[in-house]
């Protein structure tokens, strides 16, 4: 008790404005060099807020502090929680956020305005401490209550460690408005040291609610990071223009589920797919039209798959579609199904009157070595289809060495 009784209050102020501006300067650098988002700018500033009124603080003299240090310290400090506040609602994203901000910079304004009127009608520390806390209260509640109700909505670490800074600030201010409604105040240690020991807990948790902003916006940017990769990759494994695997993608997953099939000895069927006379309906139509007939196709070969199976633009109007756990019979019959699925679509009078499509099916068999071999002889399949007249599917013939064409 004797050693916390002895703390000089404007060392302790100024040590604390040190640690502060410290503070303000690192989140100044990174909001200079690092991508960060919106409220970053107001949490910065509301550290560089409380920096200066804790210099101001440090600066009173060995008597009473003049009026016009205190209401200018106790003015800038009434605007830190309602900063830090703001930049919270825009870092979230709230809505509303007029609303908020007017709510925000109205309690420092009037928080201001009523210890400006105190200190006129000569206020004493305690009524100055009830004062100055009129703004620092409702935003701390009002930051705690946008914190638990995103984190209702999903984990956060950075937003669970600011919630649990908010709670440790909001409950030493709520001692320090106690301490001040006590008849004897801080008690034995006295005023001076009950206000240096204040500011170095305030210091504390201003520390604790940085590290929270900083892991905040690395925790938003990461997510972003992940996103980005995501759409990478997904642009990376899947056609533009119809929205269906790309063929790098597609031969990626044949290998896979063809090695899995092979390991445990279980059917798997592949299916070459490509639409009739495709040339001439660019030829007569356009290639406008012709892309749109293959996003109809694409469409409609993907609304024919069962969720299992991987369909897959191979070439210019040619798809690929791997059927895991599928024998002869339910191969025949999808594909079947698909050439109707596909007679039926009608594109207007800018488009063909009718769209129709050969398949070659094959089933994974003892002689492939690969899902290549097998994907191979459902395209010799195709083109047999095609020589008999189109519009139609044929099952591959084991071991054909057909060569390609017309």
């Amino acid at each position: 008790m004797t050693a916390i009784s002895d703390l000089d209050v404007r060392t302790a102020f100024f040590a604390c404005a040190l640690v502060q501006f410290g503070v303000a300067v690192s989140m100044l650098f990174v909001s200079s060099t690092r991508r960060t988002y919106p409220g970053f700018r107001s949490w910065t500033l509301s550290f560089v807020l409380t920096a200066g009124a804790f210099a101001l603080f440090s600066q009173r003299g060995d008597g009473a502090p003049s009026s016009i240090n205190l209401l200018i310290s106790n003015g800038l400090s009434m605007f830190v929680a309602p900063l830090q506040l703001d930049g919270l609602v825009r870092f979230l994203g709230t809505s509303r956020l007029r609303e908020w901000r007017v709510f925000s910079f109205g309690l420092g304004g009037l928080g201001v305005a009523g210890f400006a009127i105190g200190l006129a009608l000569g206020a004493d520390l305690d009524q100055r401490i009830l004062l100055s806390s009129f703004a620092m209260t409702p935003a701390l509640i009002a930051m705690l209550a946008l914190l638990l109700t995103r984190l209702a909505r999903g984990r956060s670490a950075a937003l669970g460690l600011l919630t649990g800074v908010c709670l440790f600030v909001l409950a030493g201010d709520v001692i320090r408005i106690a301490l001040a409604l006590l008849p004897d105040g801080p008690g034995p240690i006295g005023e001076d040291a009950g206000m240096a020991v204040s500011a170095i807990l305030a210091t504390f948790g201003s520390v604790l609610l940085a590290t929270g902003m900083f892991a905040a916006n690395a925790e938003r940017l990461e997510q972003e990071l992940r996103a980005s990769q995501r759409k990478l990759t997904e642009l990376a494994s899947i056609d533009d223009l119809t929205g269906v695997p790309n063929r790098r993608s597609f031969h990626e997953r044949g290998a896979l589920l063809w090695s899995l099939s092979a390991r445990y000895d279980r059917p798997l069927a592949v299916l070459a797919c490509d639409a009739d006379h495709f040339k001439s309906i660019n030829d007569r139509f356009g290639h406008a039209v012709g892309d749109e007939v293959l996003r109809a196709l694409a469409a409609t070969l993907s609304g024919g798959k069962r969720a299992t199976d991987v369909l897959g633009r191979i070439g210019g109007e040619e798809f690929g579609m791997i059927l895991p756990e599928t024998d002869e019979v339910a191969a025949d019959l999808i594909a079947g199904r698909l050439i109707a699925a596909v007679r039926a679509l009608h594109f207007g009078p800018a488009g063909p009157d009718r769209l129709t499509i050969s398949i070659g099916v094959a089933l994974r068999g003892a002689e492939d070595a690969d899902f290549q071999a097998t994907l191979a002889r459902a395209d010799r399949a195709l083109l047999r289809a095609k020589r008999l007249g189109r519009d139609r599917h044929l099952m591959a013939e084991v071991g054909a060495t057909e060569s390609e064409g017309c």
